[in-house]
C-alpha cells in the first residue's frame, strides 16, 4: 500500500501516507442516522492505522454528550471505524463504521440499531437520539400483577397474558442474540416450587401475548398449572 487518500473537503486530506511519528490530520464530523448523534472526531495518524478521539454529541443536550474513542484504518476499498462512547454513568456502546472513499459515507451498527454514516451533516440534526448507554440491555423486577420496579432506561411495558403469563416489551427490538441469552430469577418468596419458561419468539407455552411481544415469560408448577410469581428478568 502507498497510500491511503481520503478527501474530506476540497482541500483536505483524512488519510494519509503512513509517517513514523503521530501526526493530527483533522477534526470531522459524521451523523448516526437515522438517529440525531453526531460524532465529532479528530483523527491522528498513529503508524499504520489512525486513532480516533471525540465525541456524542447526544442530539445537542449538553448532558448527553459522551467522550468516544476509537481505531481506524483501510480495508478493501474504504475505511474500518471501531469507536466506543462512554456515558456519565459509566455504561460503554461499541460502534463498528465502515466508510466509503468517494463521498465519506458509510454505515454503522452497535449490535442492536444500525443504520447510515452521513458525512459533514447540517446541523441540528433531525431523527431521534439513540437509547441511553446501559450495562446491559434491560433489566427489572416485575411484581405478580406486572407492574415494575427499578427499570432500565428500556424496558417499555409489562402486561399479563393470563395467570402466570408476562409479556415484556422494550423501547428498540433486542437483537436475537440478547434475546437468546435473557434470564430470569424469581423473586421474594413463593409457597412451592415454580419453573420459568421464557420464550422469545420461538414456540412453546404462555402464548397469551400480542402478537410482536418481544419476551414473555411464564411460570409453572411441578404440575404444569400456570401461577403467578415476581421475578427478576435481564436481557444482556
Amino acid at each position: 500500500m502507498t497510500r491511503i487518500v481520503m478527501t474530506l473537503t476540497a482541500a483536505a486530506s483524512m488519510f494519509l501516507p503512513v509517517a513514523a511519528k503521530a501526526q493530527t490530520i483533522g477534526t470531522f464530523r459524521w451523523q448516526l442516522s437515522p438517529f440525531c448523534n453526531v460524532l465529532t472526531l479528530t483523527v491522528v495518524q498513529q503508524g499504520g492505522v489512525y486513532q480516533l478521539v471525540g465525541t456524542d454529541n447526544g442530539c445537542g443536550s449538553a448532558g448527553n454528550v459522551m467522550p468516544v474513542t476509537g481505531t481506524a484504518f483501510q480495508q478493501g476499498s474504504g475505511v474500518t471505524m471501531g469507536l466506543t462512547a462512554v456515558s456519565p454513568g459509566g455504561g460503554a456502546r461499541s460502534l463498528s463504521a465502515n466508510v466509503n472513499l468517494t463521498n465519506f459515507n458509510g454505515t454503522w451498527s452497535d449490535g442492536d440499531d444500525s443504520g447510515t454514516l452521513t458525512f459533514n451533516p447540517p446541523l441540528p440534526t433531525t431523527g431521534q437520539p439513540l437509547g441511553p448507554v446501559e450495562r446491559v440491555f434491560a433489566h427489572a423486577q416485575i411484581r405478580e400483577d406486572a407492574s415494575i420496579r427499578n427499570p432500565t432506561s428500556r424496558v417499555l411495558s409489562v402486561t399479563k397474558g393470563g395467570t402466570g403469563i408476562y409479556c415484556i416489551n422494550f423501547t428498540t427490538q433486542p437483537s436475537s442474540r440478547r434475546l437468546e441469552g435473557a434470564q430470569v430469577t424469581l423473586g421474594g418468596t413463593s409457597p412451592q416450587a415454580l419453573f420459568p419458561h421464557i420464550n422469545n419468539g420461538q414456540a412453546g407455552p404462555g402464548t397469551a401475548c400480542p402478537s410482536g411481544t418481544s419476551l414473555r415469560v411464564s411460570f409453572h408448577t411441578a404440575a404444569g398449572v400456570l401461577t403467578d410469581a415476581r421475578f427478576t428478568f435481564l436481557v444482556p
